[in-house]
């Protein structure tokens, strides 16, 4: 399945089969043996989930993963990092409050070899490392 839109630069963008790049056995090993995954091969985006470290009822860790072949975008919001060398952003939204308050997930961004790579990360005991992981699994793959 391929899925088209516009990337940041105006130009077409088009998702790729993101579980090719993370795949479950990489998720198991970021989240723990007990995650599962939604999506196939074919999905643009692959999302896996497992029970928290808390297992508080309702409480997961999740991996979401979505690859574009896309231009370079002209800028990427967030806060400046690095995987295997290669510039990445993480833009992490302020979580909302309240009793029924969900909470938010951060995003790293990264664009190598004509992809552009999103991998959101929440309910994990670092968001950010699990999600810089992931993304070297997935440069691991390219």
């Amino acid at each position: 399945m391929v899925v088209t839109g516009t990337g940041a630069a105006g130009a077409a963008a088009h998702a790729v089969s993101a579980c090719k790049f993370v795949t479950l056995k990489d998720a198991r090993t970021l989240l723990g043996p007990r995650a599962s995954g939604a999506g196939t091969s074919a999905d643009p985006a692959c999302l896996y989930t497992a029970p928290s470290k808390s297992n508080a009822i309702g409480s997961n860790s999740t991996l979401l993963v979505q690859v574009w072949s896309t231009a370079k975008p002209r800028s990427i919001p967030g806060t400046k990092t690095a995987v295997d060398g290669v510039a990445a952003w993480y833009f992490n939204p302020p979580s909302a409050t309240g009793p029924n308050a969900a909470r938010s997930i951060g995003t790293l961004t990264s664009y190598r070899k004509g992809q552009l790579f999103k991998v959101a990360a929440g309910g994990t005991d670092d968001d950010l490392t699990i999600a810089k992981a992931a993304l070297h699994a997935a440069f691991g793959r390219q």
